[in-house]
């Protein structure tokens, strides 16, 4: 046991080291080892004292002998990876990547947040896909290591837990593999719509088996995954979904949303970890558009004689679009959605139901160049991802409050993938 004195002295002189901007090599050495030897015996106030020292020195050699001896310590100081934190972004490259390297020693539960937030802004926006990321030093990598390991930490590779899923095929329908007709045939020309702003061109596209929902998912279902989320941890999320996010759909007190139906009030990352939830995925836009029309390019009404009364949209005869824009603003709570069971007319060629009418669905596609989303706005300022093109999703195709032109297939529209709307929903997909 050093006595108070004698330890206070040390204290001072490892503190005066930390002020000399001439301090050499061999007295840095020699103040590491004083470090090394009563760090053990050091109050939290010393502590406190000699690592606030630390932070303020302008000599990075110093920084990282001292952060050498600091795991020995990870068992009696708990904020440790604050101190860190600190570090993290020192102007010198060698103390933040000491400092980063020396955190995944310690347990930084509680810290994770803060930690997460830094190493985001090092690596500006750049969080996934190391192998393609544009990466121009050794900071920016080691961030983005710590930050994929960091994501672990907080969620559990979800793929683990969905493993152990038995899939529920009972609910779901099997579309074949094969090729279909994708878009439209025939552009409409309708002074309501622009038919080349909401639907692609007519062709042709293979796609491999793969099962669907035959229902979309109900407010019921969901809250039950909002439970499993309770109980188990954010386990089943998107590694690009903020910390901690709060998965309760937005109409959760909200009357009017029966338990059965389509589940609305959620984006694109709540629809995301349901699906990982029970082992399944999002569709794309082009599994949507298959399995809602068949093989031939069906435009889903007329070519099974179905009738507007079996499709919970917005349709009033010889209405005008100021009419349609004064409702949907001014009287929307006339507008809502309907059971999943309710409309048993209305479905696809392949026997899915509802796929026209009552919510727009998520898809995995983004909005302008119809590729697989890859979101990487974790961190980001939610009026930043407004200003972001592949922030921007595929949703399908019609619900109540769209027109009676908007209900085709082939058409689609866009919704922002951080956008709670109470008239998106979503279905899933289990690809074999």
């Amino acid at each position: 046991m050093i006595k108070e004195k004698a330890r206070r002295d040390l204290v001072h002189q490892i503190c005066l080291g930390c002020m000399n901007t001439d301090v050499s090599s061999e007295e840095i050495l020699e103040i590491q080892n004083i470090f090394n030897n009563i760090s053990s015996f050091l109050t939290e106030e010393e502590l406190d004292e000699i690592l606030s020292g630390v932070i303020e020195s302008d000599n990075a050699q110093l920084k990282i002998k001292i952060m050498e001896q600091l795991p020995q310590l990870k068992s009696t100081i708990e904020w440790l990876p604050q101190f860190l934190l600190l570090l993290i972004h020192d102007p010198d490259e060698s103390v933040s990547i000491t400092a980063m390297n020396i955190i995944q020693q310690l347990d930084i539960r509680g810290f994770e947040d803060s930690l997460l937030l830094e190493i985001e802004k090092i690596i500006g926006g750049r969080k996934n896909l190391i192998e393609n990321a544009p990466i121009y030093n050794k900071r920016e990598l080691t961030a983005l290591l710590l930050g994929e390991k960091l994501y672990c930490f907080k969620k559990p590779n979800s793929r683990a837990i969905t493993e152990e899923v038995e899939i529920d095929l009972s609910n779901m329908i099997l579309i074949p593999e094969g090729k279909f007709i994708k878009g439209i045939t025939e552009i409409v020309k309708n002074p309501i719509i622009n038919t080349l702003e909401i639907a692609y061109p007519s062709n042709e596209m293979f796609l491999k088996e793969y099962y669907m929902d035959k229902y979309p998912v109900t407010n019921k279902e969901y809250d039950q995954f909002c439970e499993a989320i309770e109980e188990n941890g954010h386990v089943w999320c998107h590694p690009d979904e903020d910390c901690n996010k709060s998965h309760r759909r937005a109409t959760f007190y909200n009357e009017k949303a029966g338990p059965d139906h389509p589940v609305t009030g959620i984006d694109w990352y709540d629809a995301f970890a349901f699906a990982a939830w029970k082992g399944k995925k999002l569709p794309t836009a082009e599994q949507w558009e298959k399995a809602a029309r068949g093989i031939n390019g069906y435009d889903y009404i007329t070519e099974h004689n179905l009738v507007n009364d079996f499709i919970h949209a917005f349709e009033i005869k010889d209405f005008s679009l100021e009419m349609w824009k004064d409702i949907l603003i001014n009287q929307n709570d006339v507008l809502k959605t309907h059971s999943i069971y309710s409309e048993n007319s209305n479905q696809s060629p392949y026997g899915l139901m509802g796929m026209i009418g009552n919510t727009w669905e998520w898809t995995r596609t983004r909005y302008l160049d119809q590729k697989e989303q890859v979101p990487s706005f974790r961190g980001m300022d939610k009026s930043l991802v407004w200003d972001d093109w592949s922030a921007w999703t595929t949703v399908k195709v019609g619900s109540y409050t769209s027109i009676g032109e908007l209900l085709h297939p082939a058409y689609y529209d866009k919704r922002l993938i951080i956008e709670r709307n109470g008239d998106v929903g979503f279905r899933c997909v289990y690809e074999v």
